[in-house]
């Protein structure tokens, strides 16, 4: 059947420049040491590594999805991403609550939902000035 002729993603090989075969988690190592000496832009990466920019992408887009990493744009207002290592903190870890824990820790009691045409047209009178309120038809709130 043609399904089993499929190869899994995750044990993808990659061919790098010189002719080499990499896996993708070896690949994904390779990566973690590069961004070790300094943040880098993918670009600088690919040629760190001696791979092609398509699959650089490829396997940080992954990175990014597994948060191994975290990509930003440079401060000096560059066009480029700079990826760089999350930071591993053990104590952080075990002291900090993660997102997934603080959201259990709330409970929501009731929920209203309005519609715009339920909201008020009535006007604020403040110091003998009159402001009319905005319709949500004009604003750019409105999507």
């Amino acid at each position: 059947m043609a399904s089993e002729n499929r190869r899994s993603v995750i044990d993808h090989t990659y061919t790098l420049c010189d002719g080499r075969k990499k896996k993708r988690s070896e690949l994904i190592q390779m990566i973690r040491q590069s961004i070790k000496e300094g943040n880098f832009t993918s670009s600088q990466i690919a040629r760190h590594i001696k791979l092609r920019m398509k699959h650089v992408g490829n396997i940080i887009r992954h990175m990014i999805d597994q948060n191994i990493i975290l990509a930003s744009k440079p401060k000096n207002g560059g066009s480029k991403y700079v990826f760089a290592l999350k930071d591993e903190c053990l104590l952080a870890d075990m002291f900090y609550p993660k997102p997934k824990d603080i959201k259990q820790m709330f409970k929501v009691k009731s929920r209203t939902v309005r519609k715009v045409d339920q909201g008020t047209s009535k006007s604020e009178v403040t110091k003998g000035i009159t402001k009319y309120q905005q319709s949500y038809y004009d604003s750019v709130y409105w999507g």
